[in-house]
Formats: C-alpha cells, sequence, structure tokens
C-alpha cells in the first residue's frame, strides 16, 4: 500500500525512522515532483516556463533517472541553457550528463573526452 501524506509527514518527523525510510520519502517526493514536471512541460507552450521547466527535470532526473537525461536534451536541448546546466552538472560531477550536454549541443570532442576522462578514472 502506498502511505498517505500523513504517513509520511509521521515518518519524516519521527526520530526513530530510518535512514532508509527516510531516503525512501525523499525518492518517492522527487519522482512525484518529476512527474508533475513533466506533465506541465507537455501543457506548456511558453519558453521561458519551459525553459525553467526542463532545468528542473533535468536538475531531479539526474540522479532519478540517469538515462532520461538523454531523453530530456533530445527533447528540449535546444532552450536548455548551456552554461547553466555545464555548471551545475560540473559542481555536482555527473559527469556522463555532462558529455550528453555536449554531445546535444554538438561538441562531440568535449563529449568524448569526458567521457574519456570518466573511463579512465580522471573524474569521479
Amino acid at each position: 500500500p502506498i502511505p498517505s501524506a500523513f504517513d509520511k509527514l509521521v515518518v519524516s518527523k519521527n526520530p526513530q525512522a530510518t535512514q532508509s525510510e527516510k531516503t525512501a520519502l525523499l525518492v518517492s517526493a522527487r519522482t512525484h515532483l518529476l512527474n508533475y514536471l513533466l506533465h506541465a512541460a507537455d501543457k506548456h507552450s511558453n519558453p521561458e516556463w519551459l525553459r525553467a521547466i526542463y532545468v528542473a527535470i533535468l536538475k531531479l532526473d539526474v540522479d532519478l533517472n540517469p538515462n532520461g537525461v538523454k531523453q530530456i536534451l533530445d527533447k528540449a536541448g535546444d532552450i536548455i541553457p548551456f552554461p547553466e546546466m555545464k555548471l551545475f552538472f560540473k559542481t555536482h560531477k555527473h559527469w556522463n550528463a555532462l558529455a550528453l550536454l555536449y554531445q546535444s549541443v554538438k561538441k562531440n570532442r568535449k563529449a568524448l573526452e569526458t567521457w574519456s576522462k570518466l573511463g579512465s578514472g580522471e573524474c569521479q
């Protein structure tokens, strides 16, 4: 059974809740937010709204569904702010996502360099 919002609040505020229970709730909340944003992206046509929605989706998706990053970049790569996402992926050490970002803007050499560094252990 899916816990109610009240159950989730009780567990999150309970000092005896295990770390795995708290982590599960966090993942559940992030998943619900991601689904909401994906639904919102399908309904909006305003470029500024879409850019903000897709940036939020990428920032959530990189942890929840790393394979989803490529799908989002393929779908909305032309409105994703490259400098902001490049900085975010570097700062948070999401090297594969960074390489996919480079690939989405046709910076294939940088993508290959990033994947090469990731494979050699240079990027951790």
